[in-house]
């Protein structure tokens, strides 16, 4: 069964900042689970600004 997969702020600033400190956990994370991931652009706005 396919399932669409909803990513918040944290996990995306952690997927794309190398220095957070769950960087590592994200990305194993993210292999596990099938794309393409969802979001909006508050979301992004907002993991821009950290």
């Amino acid at each position: 069964m396919k399932q669409n997969i909803i990513i918040d702020t944290g996990p995306l600033v952690a997927l794309i900042n190398s220095r957070e400190q769950h960087h590592s956990w994200a990305i194993k994370e993210v292999t596990n689970l099938a794309y393409p991931f969802f979001t909006c652009e508050a979301v992004i706005s907002e993991s821009d600004y950290c």
